[in-house]
C-alpha cells in the first residue's frame, strides 16, 4: 500500500483510538469495563483486535478516529524539527517509529528512537528528539469512551 498523508493520519489516529478505547475498557470504574474480555477474544494484538471487534459487530470506526489530534502532533513535530524531518517522512522512513513518536507525546515511555539503529538514522537526519521533550498532549480520552459506548449498543 502506498503510503499517503492521509494513510499516515489513519494509522496513527487508529493507534490513539485504541489506546484510549482500551484505557477505557481496562478501567475498573469504567462503565464499559465488560468490553474487556469481549475485546481479548479477538487477540492478544490491540491494533488488530480493536477493529477486527468493530468489524464484527459492526461498528465504523472512523467518525471515532483523532486525526485532529495527530494533525496538531504533526504540526509542533514539523516545528520542532525544523526543516529536518516531517511526521510525515518519518511515517514513510518507519511506520514503527512514527507510532512509537505519537505514544510517546501522550505519555507512554517509548520514543521513536527506542532501538539503536532508529536513533541512528534520527541522528543523521539531525535530529534530536529532546526537542520534544516537555510536549504533551491529550490522548483520546474522549474517543475512547464514545467507541466504548458504540460498542455498548452492539455487545
Amino acid at each position: 500500500m502506498r503510503k499517503t498523508q492521509n494513510s499516515m493520519y489513519a494509522a496513527l489516529a487508529l493507534t490513539l483510538l485504541v489506546d484510549a478505547y482500551c484505557g477505557e475498557i481496562e478501567d475498573q470504574e469504567s462503565p464499559h469495563r465488560g468490553q474487556y474480555e469481549v475485546m481479548r477474544k479477538f487477540g492478544r494484538e490491540l491494533t488488530t483486535a480493536v477493529p477486527d471487534m468493530a468489524v464484527h459487530y459492526g461498528v465504523d470506526l472512523t467518525p471515532h478516529l483523532p486525526i485532529e489530534t495527530i494533525k496538531k502532533m504533526e504540526a509542533t513535530v514539523n516545528e520542532k524539527w525544523a526543516g529536518n524531518l516531517t511526521l510525515f517522512e518519518l511515517y514513510k522512513h518507519s511506520e514503527k517509529m512514527a507510532h512509537r513518536l505519537i505514544l510517546g507525546l501522550i505519555g507512554h515511555g517509548v520514543n521513536a528512537d527506542d532501538d539503536t539503529e532508529d536513533a541512528e538514522w534520527l541522528e543523521r537526519k539531525g535530529i534530536d528528539l529532546d526537542t520534544l521533550h516537555g510536549e504533551y498532549f491529550e490522548g483520546a480520552h474522549d474517543a475512547g469512551f464514545a467507541l466504548g459506548e458504540a460498542f455498548e449498543k452492539k455487545v
